[in-house]
């Protein structure tokens, strides 16, 4: 089995400082090839009230059955996302690459409590739309997979900006870990547009290279199952190597929901 990196195996407190403190460590990371792979991390805080098995459930503006319905939608949307890419990938002439295995002994794999599992949501969607964002600009050459992916990445955006109403936050938001470049407790505005004038309102792209800094956690001995390499951040291997980055994104949010949305909203 193959491993990106490692993470000691210390108990956590069951709250909000335990997801602080494993998304903010940075850790020796070894790479599979040259590149990097998808997804996550970065956090702040939440409130509210309502009970679910002993756990307090922040329900922000909504109400506890619209939360409880919008995170099982969440979860079938990633659900058919796998399963759309592996259907569109060989149809344009590709392989899909199988796929992984996740180490879900890991802590992350295991949210203690319904807070960290919302700030675990946020990091997974507010990074899944910056990484399909830097991805599209590889697709151009074939419009019709531009597109396929652009509604996948439009659906990330919603369940982003979804998380962040609920947990307080600005509707387009992007809590990172503490010294991500710019602004290390948001969206790194100022790449945008080439280091120009910062532009709050549009996504801000997030490189293959940025993605795996703060996926780090979820991917502590990750198997590939034979599947592709991590990309490097200019995409050599052109328009499946891209499908497939998102592919791998998509089994990643697809087994972390399959994993604890039952588990909280059952």
């Amino acid at each position: 089995m193959s491993k990106f990196m490692t993470i000691d195996s210390e108990s956590e407190p069951s709250s909000e400082s335990f997801a602080r403190r494993i998304l903010s460590r940075r850790n020796t990371i070894g790479f599979l090839g040259t590149g990097a792979v998808a997804a996550l991390a970065g956090l702040a805080g939440c409130g509210g009230g309502d009970n679910n098995s002993g756990n307090i459930i922040n329900t922000g503006p909504f109400s506890r059955a619209a939360v409880n319905s919008a995170f099982k939608d969440i979860m079938k949307d990633e659900d058919r996302h796998v399963a759309f890419l592996n259907a569109a990938i060989p149809l344009n002439g590709g392989t899909p690459r199988p796929a992984p295995t996740f180490d879900t002994s890991q802590a992350v794999w295991n949210p203690p409590d319904v807070n960290t599992f919302y700030e675990l949501a946020v990091a997974l969607e507010n990074t899944g739309t910056g990484a399909y964002t830097y991805a599209s600009q590889f697709l151009v050459s074939v419009p019709s997979v531009l597109v396929s992916a652009a509604s996948i990445a439009l659906i990330e955006g919603r369940h982003a900006g979804f998380l962040n109403v609920l947990t307080g936050r600005p509707i387009l938001t992007d809590p990172t870990v503490s010294g991500d470049r710019n602004d290390p407790d948001g969206k790194t505005f100022a790449e945008l547009n080439g280091g120009a004038v910062p532009d709050f309102s549009q996504e801000v792209p997030q490189k293959p290279s940025l993605v795996l800094q703060r996926a780090a956690p979820f991917l502590v001995n990750v198997n590939l199952n034979g599947g592709a390499a991590p990309p490097a951040d200019n995409f050599p291997g052109g328009v499946f190597e891209v499908l497939n980055y998102a592919l791998l994104l998509e089994y990643l949010e697809k087994t972390w929901y399959d994993r604890n949305v039952p588990k909280f909203f059952p």
